[in-house]
């Protein structure tokens, strides 16, 4: 996942191939630890990277499911609900994450983030 975003000038076609790889990957590493929350968290970001988002959903609720303190799923989450254009559950997200971790590096870009969305929620829509 790393590597497709260092690589990612090099174009889409590289960029899927490496997010299929990790899929591949991820996707036997599940198998052989299917309660590792952490597979099913990298899983769901690389669904998300790769523009499949009910999937990167799926497997980013069930990575929370194995471990509710897995912060980082919240955050690709909120990526997830932003590209949707599902605001409401993507506010959910921000709220619930700033308070689980109130202390956290991510706090102050979700916060602006969180302003822009309700501001966004708030807009008549045409």
């Amino acid at each position: 996942i790393q590597e497709s975003e260092s690589r990612a000038k090099e174009g889409r076609e590289i960029v899927g191939n490496l997010l299929d790889n990790s899929m591949d990957a991820l996707d036997q590493a599940i198998k052989l630890k299917p309660q590792f929350a952490l597979s099913h968290y990298y899983l769901g970001t690389a669904y998300y990277k790769s523009g499949f988002y009910s999937e990167a959903e799926a497997s980013l609720l069930h990575a929370r499911e194995l471990d509710p303190t897995l912060g980082a799923a919240r955050v690709v989450l909120v990526n997830v609900y932003v590209k949707e254009r599902r605001l409401k559950d993507a506010l959910e997200q921000i709220d619930a994450f700033i308070k689980e971790h109130p202390k956290a590096d991510e706090r102050k870009a979700l916060e602006g983030l969180r302003v822009k969305l309700a501001i966004g929620l708030e807009a008549p829509r045409p």
